[in-house]
C-alpha cells in the first residue's frame, strides 16, 4: 500500500502499489489522478517550423541559400556568348537552350536542335568548325 496526500484537502489516502488512474478522495470528494503518464502536448505547425530555424546564424544560412538559388535560376536564363559586328547590324546571342539573331531590329530565335533547318544541309560541325575557339 502507498500513502499519498490528497491534492485538494491534503488528507492522507491509502492506494494499492499498482493503482493508477482517476480517483475520488474519500475525505473531501475531490477527484485526482495518480500514477498516470502525462499526455504529450502537440505543438502547432508554426511552432514546429520555428523550432527548425531558431538561431540567427540559421536564418542567415537560410536566406543565403534562397539568394543563391535565385542567382542560379537567373544565370541559367542569361546570355552566355554574344557575337556581332561593330556597326550593330547583326547580333547573335547564344543562350543555354538556343540562340537569337538580331538584324536591324528583326529578331529570330532558334533552339539548338533546329540548327540544321536554319543553316540548310550539311553537318553542324562543318558550319561551326571553329566553335571550339570561341570565347
Amino acid at each position: 500500500m502507498v500513502e499519498i496526500l490528497c491534492p485538494h484537502c491534503e488528507g492522507e489516502i491509502e492506494l494499492d502499489d499498482d493503482a493508477s488512474g482517476e480517483f475520488e478522495c474519500p475525505l473531501c470528494g475531490g477527484e485526482f489522478e495518480w500514477n498516470v503518464t502525462p499526455a504529450v502536448k502537440t505543438s502547432s505547425s508554426r511552432n514546429q517550423a520555428m523550432g527548425i530555424v531558431s538561431h540567427p546564424i540559421q536564418w542567415f544560412g537560410l536566406a543565403f541559400s534562397v539568394i543563391m538559388l535565385i542567382i542560379l535560376i537567373i544565370s541559367l536564363s542569361a546570355t552566355y556568348y554574344t557575337a556581332g559586328d561593330d556597326e550593330g547590324f547583326l547580333d547573335i546571342n547564344f543562350k543555354l537552350s538556343g540562340f537569337e539573331f538580331d538584324s536591324d531590329g528583326v529578331t529570330m530565335a532558334f533552339d539548338y536542335s533546329e540548327s540544321e533547318e536554319v543553316w540548310g544541309g550539311g553537318s553542324t560541325a562543318e558550319k561551326f568548325g571553329t566553335w571550339g575557339f570561341a570565347g
